[in-house]
């Protein structure tokens, strides 16, 4: 029986190496830099004596590339000269490589999943993390004052840039996605991950069943890896090319685009792990359509569609940007949380795709659910109604019926529409107001005569929803802008539609 070596190679804590800096242009360089040396151009560039991708590839995805070598020898001098490629040529990326005989006593799955588990041990057991000091050669970074080599700086912040897209110009900076001086200056920092992926590509080895051999499960693998990336690719290019038609129809006239540029700019795309920065006013539909083009394709492999979740994060330009990242990251979580809940509660199966975001002011609080206490009603409700359902199973669309992004939609239009013939001062007071719950809004409404602005667009929006199911959550929308949620929580409908209002612009 002959002897094959596996191989798991990953790169170590990602998102701290892309996000060093608080410069959009080597955001971009050092997520390109990663895609770089984790693909076959690169092994084949190092190690073309040994390394050949229809011979030794196995599968890129989750994070990590599976190789495959004939014997021990070639797999240990393949995990050396990478390694010590990368920590001659980019100075600060930790990699991480296990390698284990391929065990024929267990099934491939069997064999992959052991590959992954001591990768993860070895990884648990690291004792310390060490940097590389001075050696008298090198420069201060400007952006994150560390100390970089003379040589290797220019390589490193400015690796493999794209200058432009179908005719248009790629923002290098912050400032030249579009923001307004004066009007808007945020930008929205997108983070979208797909939902169950982990779950997925376990049924998807399963299935593969125990008579799989080596052959076919790498065959299978490659091809499944590879159907997930060129679908995540291709919704990413069909966002940007509905991005190029807005343009082309004036809809982004209030941005403050110059030379053609394009108001959203890619920083990591690896797999179903996509992050992107966009215009402050157009980030959340951006999201919402990479999600709907996404939900339209099917995998050839295991012939299910893409559920995902978004989490933006709207913050100013000079907020760091490390942690509008991690904002953004929280808020996907807590769509993911939504739907995985909403799951159990009705003990239903499926998927959704949902988004949450968030509007960053300057308070600067350690985590979402700090944030987010203070969106709490003081008769105990909330005040947001996000995250909302984009698209996914009738069940799950269904069930939900007013956590609906489409809904959402129709109120931050009804907002823009009906708030121009309300003094600004009267809607910065129901903001206030609705903070201290149904009662209070409900007296406030009534004093100002709101009913055109607040009540009558809800009743029409929520028309499709009948009085059976009114009278099940025990509310009533005649005098009321809190609705209870599955969640069993009271929240508010139009609380989100006047948060954004002046930083959404519709893509419809």
């Amino acid at each position: 029986m002959e002897n094959k070596f596996l191989v798991v190679f990953e790169i170590s804590q990602k998102q701290a190496y892309i996000f060093d800096s608080n410069k959009l242009i080597d955001n971009i360089s050092n997520s390109s830099i990663i895609e770089y040396v984790t693909s076959c151009e690169y092994f084949e560039k190092k190690c073309g004596r040994i390394f050949n991708k229809d011979k030794n590839l196995v599968y890129v995805g989750g994070g990590h590339s599976v190789l495959e070598f004939d014997d021990g020898k070639s797999a240990m001098e393949f995990a050396k000269v990478i390694t010590l490629a990368i920590r001659e040529e980019y100075r600060g990326l930790e990699a991480f490589i296990k390698i284990n005989k391929y065990d024929y006593n267990l099934t491939p799955t069997m064999n992959i999943e052991l590959l992954i588990s001591d990768l993860e041990k070895k990884k648990a057991l690291r004792r310390a993390y060490f940097k590389q000091g001075n050696f008298g050669v090198e420069k201060l970074n400007s952006s994150t004052f560390e100390l970089e080599l003379i040589n290797n700086a220019t390589q490193k912040s400015r690796y493999n840039l794209e200058s432009d897209y179908k005719a248009y110009k790629l923002a290098n900076l912050f400032d030249d996605l579009g923001g307004t001086e004066g009007v808007s200056n945020f930008i929205s920092v997108v983070h979208i991950d797909g939902n169950s992926m982990g779950k997925r590509v376990k049924e998807f080895r399963d299935n593969l069943g125990v008579n799989c051999t080596w052959s076919e499960f790498k065959t299978k693998s490659r091809e499944f890896s590879e159907a997930i990336d060129n679908d995540y690719k291709l919704a990413y290019e069909e966002m940007m090319d509905e991005v190029i038609e807005g343009i082309i129809n004036g809809k982004f006239k209030e941005l403050s685009l110059k030379e053609k540029n394009l108001p959203v700019r890619k920083i990591i795309r690896a797999g179903d792990d996509i992050c992107f920065v966009a215009e402050g006013r157009i980030g959340i539909e951006c999201a919402r359509i990479f999600i709907e083009k996404l939900w339209s394709k099917v995998n050839p492999v295991d012939k299910k569609n893409y559920a995902s979740c978004a989490g933006v994060a709207i913050v100013h330009k000079k907020f760091p940007f490390y942690r509008a990242y991690e904002l953004s990251e929280q808020l996907c979580n807590n769509a993911k949380t939504m739907i995985v809940n909403l799951g159990d509660k009705l003990n239903i199966s499926g998927n959704a795709s949902a988004i949450d975001w968030h509007i960053e002011y300057g308070e600067m609080k350690d985590s979402l659910a700090d944030i987010r206490e203070m969106y709490n009603t003081m008769d105990g409700g909330r005040l947001e109604l996000k995250p909302y359902i984009i698209c996914g199973d009738d069940i799950y669309t269904n069930a939900e019926i007013y956590r609906n992004y489409y809904k959402f939609k129709k109120m931050i239009d009804s907002v823009k529409n009906k708030g121009e013939g309300v003094a600004r001062g009267k809607l910065k007071e129901m903001r206030y107001v609705l903070k201290q719950g149904k009662i209070s809004t409900k007296y406030f409404i009534q004093a100002n005569k709101l009913d055109d602005f607040a009540i009558n667009p809800i009743n029409e929006i929520f028309n499709d929803i009948t009085e059976i199911q009114i009278n099940s959550n025990h509310i009533g929308l005649s005098r009321d802008l809190f609705i209870k949620t599955m969640d069993d929580e009271s929240r508010c409908l139009i609380f989100d539609a006047l948060e954004l209002a002046d930083n959404y612009i519709s893509m419809d």
